[in-house]
């Protein structure tokens, strides 16, 4: 028991015998309200009620102050197990490390306008693709690459350095899910959430990360960030989250449609308002590639249409009927591509989150009638 808790006991105990030594005065034959017939008071369970109440409560006050500690501890975890990944193999060198490092080189010497078409025009050095994303993560492969250009630093300080803001995206979504699980189930709950997030998905995760040198965690920050304001009923401030990480990655536009549709069912007062805020950083950051050379940079966009990433729902669909799910390979697209069922899977999967009861009408079906 620490100090605090045994303060705590310690109190309890002199209270018992305060409240004993009363109980025995009240007990006295010689006390008057024997003598006059007066009902006495009996603090025998009246001291064994309160020692009871006050030794839960300060048993309950040292459980939660474990408990605590042990919150704070896996979150702890959470956050410094990625960091010493981070630290030992963020240097690593990955097909996407090179394709960050080689696009960041061509904007630098040609023109960060010009990357699209060059890369689109060269097959046979991005054999396994090229540049596909929207404006900022050119910017931010630009910069790094400048940055390393101008100090003369090695090829592993890119690799560092082109990984830590998707490294810091990632740690910021951990802080977030931790909020969201707290505010909605408990600090337990949000701790494991978080451990989850952070340590358990590793395969997801780390792979993407580190290994890799993907960027979609910074997409996934705020999409996640997006989720937390639209479940605080700000969705416009959802709609722009989501917006700002479809500037990176396309995907968080899906999410905001599911949203939209699930936030103004039978309504329609706001909703073009928040489907601009969803849609305008994208135009925004679009408009200069599309001014340049609008065949290009819609091209990369298409480039990847036939693929079906390994850990999305699609890829197991195409697997249980025996499709190939990386149609992207090759020159041309393969005659009969089963692309129709990404469409109609999304169908559903939208169909089933328009029929599902939203919070507001499940809180209104348990508000008792006025009857």
């Amino acid at each position: 028991m620490d100090s605090a808790g045994f303060s705590q006991f310690r109190s309890f105990f002199f209270v018992n015998i305060f409240l004993s030594s009363k109980k025995e005065k009240g007990s006295n034959p010689q006390s008057p309200a024997c003598h006059t017939g007066a009902i006495p008071f009996r603090y025998e369970p009246t001291v064994h009620l309160f020692g009871w109440i006050c030794f839960k409560i300060a048993s309950t006050q040292i459980l939660l102050r474990y408990m605590r500690k042990a919150v704070a501890l896996v979150l702890a975890l959470s956050m410094l197990l990625p960091v010493a990944l981070y630290v030992w193999i963020g240097g690593g060198w990955s097909y996407d490390i090179g394709l960050w490092y080689e696009s960041g080189r061509i904007a630098h010497e040609q023109g960060i306008l010009n990357v699209y078409r060059i890369e689109s025009a060269t097959p046979g050095v991005f054999a396994g693709g090229y540049f596909a994303f929207p404006l900022p993560w050119l910017i931010i492969c630009e910069l790094t690459y400048k940055l390393v250009d101008a100090f003369s630093l090695e090829q592993i300080a890119f690799a560092y350095l082109i990984r830590l803001l998707p490294f810091l995206a990632f740690e910021a979504t951990t802080i977030l899910l931790f909020i969201y699980t707290r505010e909605m189930k408990g600090e337990v709950e949000a701790a494991t959430v978080a451990f989850i997030y952070a340590v358990g998905l590793a395969i997801v995760n780390w792979i993407t990360l580190v290994t890799l040198g993907q960027m979609d965690t910074i997409p996934v920050f705020f999409t996640v960030l997006g989720l937390l304001l639209a479940s605080r009923d700000k969705i416009e401030y959802a709609m722009l989250s989501l917006g700002i990480g479809a500037a990176f990655k396309l995907y968080p536009l899906v999410i905001a449609l599911a949203l939209l549709i699930y936030a103004f069912r039978g309504r329609r007062r706001g909703l073009m308002r928040c489907a601009v805020w969803a849609i305008a950083p994208l135009l925004l950051v679009s408009i200069p590639p599309l001014i340049h050379d609008a065949q290009a940079y819609i091209g990369a966009f298409t480039f990847y249409s036939g693929w079906v990433g390994s850990v999305t729902l699609y890829f197991w669909v195409y697997s249980l009927l025996g499709l190939n799910a990386y149609l992207w390979y090759g020159s041309a697209m393969p005659a009969g591509a089963p692309l129709q069922y990404i469409p109609i899977i999304t169908a559903i999967s939208l169909c089933l989150l328009y029929t599902s009861p939203s919070p507001r009408d499940l809180s209104t079906s348990r508000m008792p009638s006025s009857a």
